[in-house]
């Protein structure tokens, strides 16, 4: 039980494709900033980052839904430029997370 108390939270970001996870992730880790297309789910000790057609494309919702149970938190990224949503209303209650 020790070594459960020390392990982070782990957060899930999902959004969009160019919604800008991959680099929120990047800026959290204090890494350089550089774009890169997520093409898979990608795991960190402290964070999860999915590919926005995980989003973009509702047949895959439930991969969303699969990738989340490894996570303690799930963030839902929006583009602010972006005027159009894609989430359908109350998508963020499939999740028993924070």
């Amino acid at each position: 039980m020790a070594d459960e108390a020390k392990k982070p939270r782990r957060i899930i970001l999902m959004g969009r494709s160019r919604a800008g996870k991959t680099t929120l992730l990047q800026a959290i880790h204090h890494e350089a900033i550089e774009y890169k297309k997520t093409q898979e789910v990608i795991i960190y000790d402290d964070a999860i980052d999915t590919p926005g057609e995980y989003i973009d494309q509702a047949s895959l919702w439930r991969a969303c839904i699969i990738a989340a149970c490894d996570a303690d938190i799930v963030v839902l990224v929006h583009d602010a430029a972006n005027t159009m949503g894609r989430l359908p209303s109350a998508f963020n209650m499939t999740f028993a997370k924070n």
